[in-house]
This record gives C-alpha cells, sequence and structure tokens, in this order.
C-alpha cells in the first residue's frame, strides 16, 4: 500500500476499512426496507483484519483489543498485560 500512495496507513486507517467492510458486506444482503444497522447486528460476526469483530444485540463490539504506542515514530505493542 505504501507504494501506490507513496506513505503508510495512518494508525486508525484498520478500523475505517474494517468498518467500511461490515457495511458492505451487511449492504450486499440488505433488502428493501430493511434497516441496516439492524441487519448489521443479526449478522453479528465479522472477520476483521485482526481477527472477529462480533456485534451484541445492543450493537456492541465485542473484540480482542491490541494496544499500541507511538515510540520515536514507530507504533509498537504497548505492553503490559
Amino acid at each position: 500500500m505504501k507504494n501506490r500512495f507513496h506513505q503508510a496507513p495512518a494508525y486508525g486507517a484498520l478500523y475505517g476499512y474494517e468498518s467500511a467492510q461490515i457495511v458492505l458486506t451487511a449492504l450486499g444482503q440488505l433488502k428493501r426496507r430493511q434497516n441496516l444497522g439492524r441487519l448489521i447486528r443479526e449478522i453479528g460476526v465479522f472477520q476483521g483484519l485482526q481477527g472477529t469483530i462480533a456485534f451484541n444485540r445492543q450493537g456492541v463490539t465485542e473484540r480482542t483489543l491490541y494496544h499500541r504506542k507511538i515510540e520515536n515514530g514507530s507504533i509498537i505493542p504497548a505492553g503490559g498485560g
């Protein structure tokens, strides 16, 4: 991707990409007059770039979080835990 855009993806780009993939997946299954948010909750489980993303009945995501920090201009594991 760096070759195409001449820079590395921004740290938050991962979440934007995954969000777009979830919406596009749901839109592909959406029927007339169906609520998109409800459909995403009904589908429930999506495969993200860093693992599974699940939505519970209230629409809250359940997933493994990866803690990172920026050190000397690089994003590295935050440690701990």
